[in-house]
């Protein structure tokens, strides 16, 4: 026959502690913060609900978890929704757009810089102008005779 321990987890205890722990996690707390809360209404120490929790009861409330960590999440984003007032959304739109207008500035920059690399690597118009003008003027030279043909 064996002897049941006087401090042995009820199923109550159990429950408490999974409720707490779970409460904690939805309102974004830690689960120290849920040890230290169910060791006063448990009268027993943080690290006996800690160890408690991590040896026993996490594995088994997995999904629990899970949907708690969702409802922090909906809770959080709610949260942040409603604390915007016109005027914070209206100075995040205004330094957004500040942000935007800088990078276009920025690359406006490149694009002229580029452009200029590009006309110092292309002859100019005129000057492209000017030598075909030159060649023709050389060729009607050649057909009237002022010119002989140099090959």
């Amino acid at each position: 026959m064996s002897k049941k321990r006087d401090d042995s987890w009820l199923e109550s205890d159990d429950k408490l502690l999974i409720k707490t722990v779970l409460k904690h996690i939805t309102n974004g707390s830690t689960q120290l913060c849920a040890f230290e809360e169910a060791s006063q209404k448990l009268n027993r120490t943080t690290a006996a609900c800690g160890f408690r929790w991590n040896s026993n009861l996490r594995k088994n409330n997995k999904e629990k978890i899970s949907l708690a960590k969702k409802e922090r999440f909906k809770h959080k984003n709610s949260e942040t929704e409603l604390a915007e007032t016109p005027s914070t959304l209206l100075n995040k739109l205004a330094q957004y757009i500040a942000d935007i207008e800088s990078v276009i500035a920025i690359q406006k920059e490149e694009i002229d810089k580029l452009n200029k690399e590009l006309a110092l690597q292309q002859p100019s118009t005129v000057a492209s102008e000017d030598f075909h003008s030159l060649l023709e003027i050389l060729s009607k030279a050649r057909e009237i005779g002022y010119l002989e043909k140099a090959y």
